[in-house]
């Protein structure tokens, strides 16, 4: 498995959601629906022997309308599970995925789209066998 394979198989992963593979600092370029899984590309960070190691960012956005604390504590929660079962999926991938680890799971509203979105980012790092093929 490589970077490119990766990202691959977390579009698979995306459910009802839009996908977007590319750099955050694009997002208020995006017109596109929501409910969007956005996936920064994957940072390297290791490698040893055929394993390597990579940082990946997801985000996932909602648009809202006025929605009380109570209705964006809902939204949050849901993009959690989301995000959260999307980390447990991609440890399930198959045999080149060695191990997922959750870094940091944060929620935001209005912070980083131009659009009125609720957002949870969530950090991961996957070691994968790359075996270079």
């Amino acid at each position: 498995m490589n970077r490119k394979d990766l990202v691959q198989r977390i579009q698979e992963l995306k459910g009802n959601y839009s996908f977007v593979n590319g750099f955050i600092y694009r997002i208020n370029e995006y017109d596109g629906d929501y409910p969007l899984l956005w996936c920064a590309p994957p940072v390297f960070q290791s490698r040893t022997g055929d394993n390597k190691s990579f940082k990946v960012t997801l985000y996932a956005f909602d648009e809202i309308n006025e929605e009380t604390e109570i209705e964006k504590e809902q939204v949050w929660s849901n993009q959690e599970d989301y995000l959260l079962t999307i980390a447990d999926t991609i440890q399930q991938l198959g045999n080149d995925v060695i191990n997922v680890r959750v870094e940091s799971l944060e929620v935001d509203e209005y912070a980083i789209s131009n659009r009125g979105t609720l957002s949870s980012v969530i950090v991961l790092s996957i070691d994968i066998y790359d075996c270079g093929a």
